[in-house]
């Protein structure tokens, strides 16, 4: 009889949790149904020169911690586990967690191969008893220069902005100004060294001069010849 009761008591409780359960699901379909977040990660990452890059994956569910999160190497037929929270054999992927709603995979030792694929950031979160799962945009890897085994190199640069076209006008600008004074400049001690060679020509006495001093003779009286004395 003991025993009777016993079961009848557990098959009570039992229909008593799901009764619960069900009037919860009811009353609130919303709660952890329609919860929604976002993950965000780089769209495009370069690869550095010695063949490493760095994916941060963050989410924006207002939740403390992160049940799990994933990295996955995507091609167009397959996705594959590369990275995960708790995964100690990630090869060559090291990853932390800078704060509770990002994490950072440092990716090693990349392939030419491995920039045909692209990798994409995954996230569960727990909130009111329910786990969602959300990922990112898939982030390319774009070549080094020094990749290994990599014959073509991409090269992207940025269009200049509007003030570095404004620095570069202030930069001629200056220069044209530097360039005219200097011109003056030059010009004016052209013009003073010839006046002053003019002046000094004009006060200085001719070298190898000789002095002729013109005098006029005096008449000298010469006795006539016909002049006899007695």
């Amino acid at each position: 009889m003991a025993f009777k009761r016993s079961r009848n008591f557990k098959m009570s409780t039992y229909g008593f949790n799901i009764f619960v359960l069900t009037v919860y699901l009811s009353v609130f379909p919303h709660r952890g149904r329609t919860f929604d977040f976002k993950v965000n990660q780089p769209r495009f990452q370069t690869v550095d020169q010695d063949g490493w890059v760095l994916i941060s994956c963050e989410h924006t569910a207002d939740v403390q911690n992160v049940t799990d999160i994933r990295l996955y190497s995507v091609t167009p037929s397959t996705k594959n586990i590369i990275c995960q929270k708790g995964m100690s054999n990630c090869r060559n992927i090291f990853m932390y967690e800078q704060n509770p709603k990002k994490w950072i995979f440092f990716i090693f030792n990349i392939q030419p191969k491995d920039t045909v694929n692209t990798y994409m950031c995954e996230v569960t979160v727990t909130k009111d008893f329910f786990d969602t799962t959300k990922h990112g945009t898939p982030t390319e890897l774009v070549a080094g220069w020094n990749l290994p085994g990599k014959n073509e190199t991409v090269c992207s640069t940025p269009p200049p902005s509007p003030l570095n076209w404004i620095l570069i006008g202030l930069l001629a600008l200056l220069l044209l100004s530097s360039f005219t004074i200097i011109l003056v400049f030059i010009r004016l001690l052209v013009t003073n060294n010839k006046k002053n060679n003019s002046s000094n020509n004009n006060n200085r006495e001719p070298e190898h001069s000789t002095y002729v001093v013109m005098r006029t003779a005096p008449l000298t009286q010469r006795a006539s010849p016909h002049i006899y004395y007695d």
